[in-house]
């Protein structure tokens, strides 16, 4: 339809694209009902962070602000601890730990906690404060911008009076909206590098096989929004060095940057790609210097709409990144070389990338994690081997490159001054994991044609692999969350339901809802490749398709 509004790239999304949103969709929502009360990392925090948005207290200094009294109360009674009095506690002991691990001295069992009755599930004002409540909410450390957006829902829909365990439910959901759209911008950067709606279209499924995002993706984390921007931002970057220079496109650059970094720092990292993306893709029609002074003109938008927030730091804290809880932490430990440092920070980083539940309490098989690592890094580097993609993808892959360097050096900077081991977490690395996604999808692309099997078979392939990773992630989630000695699948589940916000019904109808998809869009995805012809290839620029 001419003079649509909708560029032609959208309204020709495939169908099994749309039928990866959907799964995606079902995966994430349910995971919103699995995952127990503040059992995602900081959850209580971040909670907390947003109703003081609500409750009008503003944004205070890093250090200053203090969990909500509410939060607290609500800790006990959704059966995250037993007590108030335990400041530091990650919550009760999981089934999952207690098999592995034994019961912790100190702390109870979560399986042993009788669920609440709805009507003791008040809103958080109108929960009681009991016991410590001077407890510092490390989280005013980050820009608001995720935070203001949750407010603002809760506010809109005048969810301040709801049960506070459906305003968390609501919580969690304002994040899946956020985070729900990979699959679609996945398919549109790897069409847009290779012109394959096929390789598009198996890129869309794989977002789908990593379950620790979809665990993060389901929680209220200020993650959910920097995984989102990010994504955007490597899609447009795509475009600008595959030929797209509009004012428009750039400007937007410079919007979806900026919000990110009024974010979360780790949005800081997308700078240097940013900058060298938009001169290289511009110098095709202009000077190195008009280019240059192209990439500059887009930070220095990006700083206007929030990266302003990092140089006020500076002024204000004298650093960048300040101290949440405004005083350093006694050391615990001696450091390590950082030889041995670097073998640490990558086993937790791996763990933590794929999946590690909870509080980083319930890790999958090493094995399968470090086998799905070294197949990420092997299938990533036969995407050099794409004559049209092999520039983008390698000036995109400065972006996961600098926020992993960045990372290791912070993490190791704190634990050089304090011994301890804390910051090492994957998700940290998801606002660039649309890069991953991209070189896998293309280095599949490249490995099918030197083994002669046709693009549409990675279809099939990529949603069968990435629906039986996240079937397996749920169930290792679901069994580590509720399935203790003596508690066997089926009363695991009641249990489940019993601690729900929603009906049993509701939960139930999420649950089967997510199953079916998870053995139905596999099997469309077969049927599809049966009965498809040739794969068609797409002129980026000018946006016809030809079979290839």
């Amino acid at each position: 339809m001419r003079g649509s509004l909708i560029p032609r790239a959208v309204r020709d999304i495939p169908v099994l694209v749309r039928c990866a949103l959907a799964l995606f969709a079902a995966v994430l929502v349910g995971w919103t009902v699995m995952t127990p009360a503040y059992r995602a990392p900081d959850e209580p925090q971040h909670v907390s962070a947003v109703l003081g948005l609500v409750q009008g207290e503003g944004w205070p200094k890093p250090g200053d602000a203090n969990l909500n009294p509410g939060v607290l109360r609500s800790q006990v009674i959704i059966g995250f601890v037993e007590q108030q009095d335990q400041p530091t506690s990650r919550g009760n002991t999981l089934p999952g730990v207690h098999i592995a691990q034994g019961a912790p001295a100190g702390r109870a069992l979560y399986s042993a906690q009788q669920p609440s009755p709805p009507d003791q599930r008040l809103p958080y004002a109108a929960l009681a404060p009991g016991g410590l409540t001077d407890i510092t909410n490390q989280m005013t450390q980050h820009p608001p911008a995720y935070y203001a957006v949750q407010a603002g829902v809760l506010i809109v829909l005048d969810a301040e009076d709801w049960r506070f365990d459906r305003q968390l439910a609501l919580m969690r959901l304002v994040s899946v909206a956020m985070v729900v759209w990979l699959p679609l911008l996945a398919y549109l950067l790897v069409r847009r590098l290779t012109g394959s709606t096929t390789l598009g279209s198996a890129a869309a499924f794989l977002p789908i096989g990593v379950p620790q995002l979809v665990h993060v993706g389901s929680s209220v984390n200020n993650d959910a929004l920097i995984v989102l921007l990010g994504a955007i931002l490597v899609t447009q970057l795509a475009y600008v060095l595959t030929g797209a220079r509009s004012t428009l496109l750039l400007g937007s650059i410079a919007v979806v940057l900026g919000i990110g970094l009024v974010t979360k720092g780790t949005m800081l990292t997308a700078l240097p790609v940013v900058a060298v993306a938009v001169t290289l893709g511009l110098h095709s029609s202009r000077s190195w210097w008009r280019a240059a002074a192209g990439g500059l003109a887009v930070l220095a938008g990006a700083f206007v709409v929030g990266g302003w927030w990092w140089g006020l730091n500076l002024v204000r804290y004298g650093t960048v990144q300040p101290n949440g809880f405004g005083v350093e932490r006694a050391r615990t430990g001696r450091s390590l070389p950082v030889d041995e440092y670097g073998a640490h920070f990558l086993e937790l980083l791996n763990s933590s990338a794929w999946g590690n539940f909870g509080w980083l309490e319930l890790p999958l098989s090493t094995t399968l994690t470090t086998g799905l690592t070294v197949g990420v890094a092997v299938t990533a580097l036969a995407a050099l081997g794409s004559r049209s993609a092999r520039r983008p993808l390698i000036v995109l892959a400065v972006f996961p490159l600098v926020t992993l360097a960045v990372l290791f050096a912070t993490v190791y900077a704190s634990h050089l001054r304090d011994g301890r081991f804390n910051g090492v977490q994957g998700r940290y690395l998801f606002g660039a994991l649309l890069t991953v996604v991209a070189a896998v999808a293309v280095g599949l692309g490249v490995l099918a044609r030197l083994a002669r099997v046709s693009e549409r078979w990675l279809v099939p392939l990529a949603a069968t692999a990435s629906a039986a990773l996240a079937a397996y992630g749920a169930l290792a989630a679901f069994r580590g969350f509720y399935v203790d000695v003596g508690v066997g699948m089926g009363q695991a589940w009641d249990l489940m339901t019993a601690w729900s916000p929603w009906p049993e019904w509701l939960v139930d109808t999420v649950a089967v809802a997510a199953g079916l998809l998870l053995l139905l869009v596999p099997v469309a995805a077969i049927v599809w490749a049966a009965r498809a012809g040739a794969p068609a290839r797409v002129d980026v620029a000018a946006g016809t398709a030809s079979p290839t």
